[in-house]
């Protein structure tokens, strides 16, 4: 058997989906880690993720929203309901429409691409509404604009890729779409060490590795598509859009149906990320590039576990509903997020405790020095509540989009993009004078401890009542600090907790999903032990790098490596003595693994 089929009949399972997801996400900080070595967090840099900001947005309204919302769904059921060669043929339409609508995009774009990047860089409505000042000028505008051109071509590859992604996933072939977005970020690794590193080819050397990327995270779905596709449908019928397969069909129609409410929340989301961009120009240079490189650390755990058990679920969720076992989906959906929560939650203990030696360890090369670790660091602490909420809408939404209701999630999607723009306005506002207020609170907590045990707290209400009344400049004015660009990271997390309730009360609204024993009950379980946990790793923490010199990469590593060690067996004990049966599961499946190697399989 070639190397190739071994591959394709590897079993997909939660375990080899997070194994691909882990190394895709290693090899994401190895292309931010390159990315940072040359450019740092600065002006130039900021320039490229404005840029690359337009095309992903065609992307993720067009296909991002309708894959899971709508694409996946009606596959199932088209699979489920009329066959295989159904399911090619509507496949080879919803390629064919999509393409359509994404080049005649690109194009539109490509021509108006200087007035979308003049907007971007000095919008007059909005800098003039929020009192702004924009850091760029006209030669910024005419990099950005060559940037946005050059990276155009990406959504239309990745387009068809998603397209392609949704029928391998409807099958359940999970480990080879799995392999596309490692393949992304080979390519990108690979063009930026080229083109930048070798070439000299500065920043748009990165935009078109981002092609290239793009380019292999279609190419390497293609072999095992068609073989599904050879075995169903002769090859020269796949183009032959007639009959059951026209453009017109009802499963197109009921498509574009379900995916318009996903459609329109996820141009909310754009429209969020937008302006958060204009924001990020009214601040120091490089802010933009180090809240993309926390965001980039803190989307580790969602990619990671939350991807996995999301991408995994939705066709569990859509086949229990075909089936119409509303029992069989609540057990589903309790199983997974229990789940999903016994991992995500102490990796967020191990972002916000070691958030220095993380940014450090993953960013700290070449032109990325110490402040920009600093800037970095304190922005994914700010994280730190978004990566629960954003794991939990990720599968939420996917039991929404399994039982066909996307209106509901739009209204949720609507009001966290409202609250989230005001947060990133507000916030950045506040935090840009954190070297006004961080004393005065330092101070009224010392005279609070005083007041206290002299029996007076006179001295602690008159410097409250001055600090309540501050307040209202610093959250509305700017000054310039760095750290303003943790506005943007708190106004994040902030806008997903409350999308996560708003997804849980609507789900609950459709199947009751919340039940005590199943789902409250353990998941307050792990907060507490992630709590217990967080705290032992403190004290590691704060012992290690104190007596090791964290200036040496390799001091570093240690720290990081110990004090997680720690954590993680404190966490572990703290499972089982609270008998969190998630852990039971994990030492099963482990005393397995362990027994199929041969070492470890012999009797002793």
């Amino acid at each position: 058997m070639s190397i190739l089929k071994r591959i394709f009949k590897l079993k997909d399972t939660v375990a080899v989906i997070a194994g691909i997801l882990f190394v895709t996400k290693l090899l994401g900080f190895v292309k931010f880690r390159l990315i940072a070595g040359y450019f740092g967090a600065s002006k130039e840099l900021d320039i490229f993720w404005a840029a690359f900001l337009i095309p992903d947005t065609l992307f993720n309204i067009l296909i991002a929203g309708s894959v899971n919302a709508a694409i996946i769904p009606v596959f199932s059921d088209v699979l489920y309901k009329d066959g295989e060669k159904r399911l090619v043929k509507l496949m080879s339409a919803t390629i064919f429409a999509m393409s359509i609508i994404f080049v005649l995009l690109s194009v539109l774009i490509f021509i108006f691409a200087r007035d979308v990047s003049g907007f971007l860089v000095d919008s007059g409505y909005i800098h003039s509404t929020l009192s702004l000042t924009s850091t760029l000028n006209s030669t910024d505008i005419d990099l950005l604009t060559q940037l946005m051109r050059i990276m155009l071509l990406s959504p239309i590859l990745l387009g068809i890729s998603s397209v392609v992604t949704a029928f391998l996933q409807v099958h359940k072939r999970f480990f080879i779409t799995t392999l596309a977005p490692l393949l992304y970020n080979l390519g990108m690794i690979g063009g930026t060490w080229v083109m930048v590193g070798g070439m000299n080819a500065k920043v748009p050397g990165l935009a078109w590795s981002v092609v290239i990327g793009s380019a292999l995270h279609l190419i390497v779905q293609l072999p095992i598509t068609y073989q599904f596709i050879r075995i169903h449908l002769r090859i020269r019928d796949i183009g032959n859009i007639n009959g059951q397969a026209k453009f017109y069909t009802k499963e197109i129609l009921h498509i574009f149906r379900l995916a318009i409410p996903r459609i329109i929340a996820y141009v909310g989301e754009q429209i969020n990320v937008i302006i958060n961009t204009i924001i990020s120009f009214s601040l120091t240079e490089g802010a933009l590039s180090a809240y993309r490189f926390a965001i980039s650390l803190h989307l580790f755990p969602v990619h990671i576990f939350a991807g996995a058990f999301a991408q995994v679920s939705l066709p569990q969720f859509a086949e229990d509903y075909a089936k119409n076992d509303m029992q069989a989906f609540k057990n589903s959906f309790n199983k997974a997020l229990t789940k999903m929560m016994f991992v995500v939650l102490p990796s967020v203990a191990i972002l916000v405790i070691l958030r220095l030696p993380i940014v450090r360890l993953a960013y700290g090369t070449g032109k990325f020095d110490w402040w920009d670790t600093v800037v970095t660091s304190w922005a994914l602490a700010l994280l730190g509540l978004a990566i629960i909420g954003q794991s939990v809408v990720a599968l939420t939404l996917r039991a929404l989009y399994a039982v066909h209701e996307t209106r509901l999630p739009l209204v949720a999607t609507i009001i966290t993009v409202i609250v989230n723009i005001a947060g990133s306005y507000y916030f950045t506002n506040f935090f840009s004078h954190y070297q006004d207020w961080r004393p005065i609170i330092s101070q009224v907590t010392s005279q609070l401890a005083e007041g206290i045990s002299a029996g007076g707290i006179d001295p602690f209400l008159q410097s409250a009542g001055s600090l309540w009344g501050d307040l209202g400049k610093w959250f509305t004015t700017r000054n310039v600090y760095d750290a303003s660009v943790g506005g943007l990271s708190l106004s994040l997390s902030v806008a997903f907790f409350i999308e996560m309730v708003l997804n849980l009360y609507f789900l609950s609204r459709k199947v009751k999903i919340v039940c005590w024993d199943t789902l409250i009950a353990p998941i307050t379980k792990m907060t507490l032990n992630t709590l217990v946990m967080s705290g032992f790793m403190y004290f590691v923490f704060r012992l290690t790098d104190f007596s090791l010199d964290t200036t040496r990469t390799i001091y570093v590593a240690m720290v990081l490596f110990v004090t997680s060690f720690v954590g993680g067996v404190v966490y572990v004990l703290m499972s089982f003595t609270t008998n969190v049966k998630e852990v039971e599961l994990i030492a099963d499946k482990g005393s397995k693994l362990l027994q199929r190697i041969p070492y470890f399989s012999k009797k002793r």
